[in-house]
């Protein structure tokens, strides 16, 4: 029988687990980074960027270990940033490359990750948008084509507020969106747009929007292993056509199973992701 590996991904591409409300809350308990994504609607060109909160990080450029959130199933626990400079002294700049440069579908390019003193702070981000213009005139789509921002819809485990706003006076009069109860947001720049002074009352560019993080919490934690129910885990001589069952993990999202001729899963034959507790395997080979 091909061999056959269970897994549970955390956060927001397999388990979520609700973190626990008795936990204590101390300076090294918030360790978390978010992912926000922004996709051009014509194109469909994506890139994302990382933000979020580690007791060691300073405002800076940091490379910062730990992290236990897995919202990609190659994520690093590592974060390495690279910044812009502040734009003033109590938030700093995290500049997205919009459809200009596709940052790596597991990877980072940029990140921003505040310090986290204690769990009463209110931290700011600005997010801008990379003003530079190539050949072709990608950084023009911002305002010719709408602009889809998306984040993970589990934030409200994660701080007790979480507003995107845009930078006028006062802040959020134009854009005010509740991420913890809505996961994007659609830029379209036309309806900013004043023809008579060729100027944009919300300008990503420039100004860019802030991302208010009222009290983070404690992250979820990662899910419990996954157990196999059946058949018993290392048994040979099964049929070739197999019901596959394992224990449920509070809080999964969905599983994720693969079936390999080879114990180190190097090159699965098969890979699905379903959210159910058992699958059905069918068509093994004989005596493998």
């Amino acid at each position: 029988m091909q061999s056959l590996l269970f897994t549970a991904l955390a956060c927001f591409i397999g388990a979520l687990v609700l973190p626990s409300s008795a936990a204590s809350q101390n300076p090294d308990s918030v360790r978390f980074r978010i992912y926000l994504t922004v996709q051009d609607s014509v194109t469909k060109k994506k890139a994302k960027a990382s933000l979020g909160f580690h007791p060691l990080a300073t405002l800076g450029i940091d490379t910062l270990s730990g992290f236990t959130d897995h919202w990609y199933e190659h994520d690093s626990p590592s974060v390495t940033e690279y910044l812009s400079p502040p734009v003033a002294n109590f938030f700093q700049e995290l500049r997205i490359n919009n459809v200009r440069q596709t940052f790596p579908e597991h990877g980072l390019l940029f990140g921003n990750i505040h310090p986290y003193p204690s769990p009463s702070p209110i931290d700011t981000f600005a997010i801008s948008f990379s003003g530079d213009q190539n050949a072709v005139g990608d950084s023009l789509y911002l305002y010719t084509h709408p602009q889809i921002l998306s984040w993970p819809s589990v934030l409200r485990f994660y701080a007790d507020s979480i507003r995107l706003k845009d930078r006028r006076n006062p802040a959020g009069s134009l854009v005010n969106v509740d991420m913890t109860k809505e996961s994007t947001y659609t830029y379209r720049g036309q309806t900013y747009h004043d023809t008579i002074s060729d100027s944009y009352s919300v300008e990503p560019f420039n100004r860019g929007f802030l991302m208010i993080i009222t009290h983070p919490k404690i992250p979820p934690r990662p899910p419990d292993t996954v157990a196999l129910v059946s058949p018993p885990n290392g048994s040979t001589g099964r049929p070739l056509n197999e019901t596959v069952q394992w224990n449920a993990v509070p809080g999964a999202f969905f599983y994720k199973v693969q079936v390999d001729t080879s114990r180190t899963f190097a090159n699965p034959i098969s890979t699905d992701s379903i959210a159910t507790t058992s699958k059905a395997i069918n068509g093994l080979r004989q005596n493998t």
